[in-house]
């Protein structure tokens, strides 16, 4: 169990670092280890970093958190917005609807396993709309001699969804973003673009030197460019991707 939190703390430390503000600052655990059948489904852990030190609290609520977690507070530091990978949820834990099913699959009811699966980013210029960014479980060979089986991502999808007034509204549902060849299953990590408003968010491509460049902007969310680090993964690993502070 002490192995699946300080995955998925680091995980959490990478999109710290990625986005600023407080809209940060809650973020949540669960006991659920990697979709074993006997996993407990409940008792999520909240670390809120509204206190000094930073306070833990435990909550008996009915979503299950596996390795997928992404959450969003508003500027004053509250939880509004929450997903284990299967399900988004609001600041209560409440599902939102047409959210009640983020995948192509009826499992994962406990939480999805595959880290940093799943990410909430406000939308650019669009009050109280936001992007969720996942993708489906793709079984492959790796190019190895003999090949191994592996875990990715393909496709990666997005939604849109809107919060306001008259309740939320789900506006575009599993749009698919990127299908030509498998990424890492997850490790989806976001920065703010230079220009303070657009958001960048990266993906490595196993088994290469690629790291798929999408780009969320106030005119649409589309596969910007791929980079190519002269540096090859040769594992899926965890944690691979980071932003430098330098720029």
């Amino acid at each position: 169990m002490k192995k699946w939190v300080s995955t998925a703390l680091l995980v959490a430390v990478v999109m710290s670092l990625a986005v600023g503000q407080k809209e940060d600052f809650v973020w949540v655990f669960g006991s659920t280890g990697f979709g074993w059948p006997n996993a407990p489904k409940n008792d999520v852990a909240l670390l809120d970093f509204n206190f000094e030190p930073p306070k833990v609290e435990f909550v008996h609520k009915p979503p299950g958190v596996d390795a997928a977690n992404t959450s969003w507070c508003d500027s004053s530091g509250q939880l509004k917005l929450f997903s284990n990978g299967k399900r988004i949820f609001d600041g209560d834990f409440t599902v939102l609807p047409g959210a009640n099913n983020m995948l192509d699959s009826p499992d994962w009811d406990a939480g999805y396993a595959a880290v940093a699966g799943a990410l909430i980013l406000p939308y650019p210029n669009k009050k109280d709309t936001f992007i969720y960014f996942s993708g489906d479980l793709y079984n492959y060979q790796t190019p190895q001699n003999p090949p191994w089986w592996y875990v990715g991502f393909k496709p990666i999808l997005y939604s849109t969804f809107s919060i306001g007034a008259t309740g939320t509204k789900m506006v575009e549902y599993r749009k698919e973003l990127f299908n030509q060849e498998v990424t890492v299953d997850g490790h989806l990590v976001a920065v703010r673009h230079g220009n303070g408003r657009d958001w960048w968010v990266m993906q490595p491509v196993p088994f290469s030197d690629r790291y798929i460049a999408y780009s969320a902007t106030p005119n649409g969310i589309s596969v910007h460019h791929i980079d190519h680090t002269g540096q090859h993964i040769t594992d899926t690993g965890i944690g691979q991707t980071c932003f430098s502070p330098d720029g």
